[in-house]
């Protein structure tokens, strides 16, 4: 229990977590920061977006094909 105490000791108390929280300014960068974010990592962020569309859409369409074998009477209303 000593152990455990003496590695709590260096945790810095709960108001100066809220200081360094109210500094964040809502968890926001600086604009500079989130500008270079933006512009570098876009082409990344376009690239996977698009293969986890085209991932969804394949996997609601044989859901929808699956449905149509399992079930041909209903699907044909």
């Amino acid at each position: 229990m000593q152990a455990r105490y003496r590695q709590l000791s260096n945790v810095p108390n709960t108001l100066s977590i809220d200081r360094e929280f109210a500094k964040l300014n809502r968890l926001r960068f600086l604009p500079e920061i989130e500008a270079r974010f933006d512009a570098e990592g876009v082409d990344h962020r376009k690239r996977v977006g698009r293969i986890s569309l085209m991932a969804g859409i394949f996997i609601f369409n044989m859901f929808l094909f699956a449905d149509l074998q399992i079930m041909p009477d209903i699907s044909s209303r």
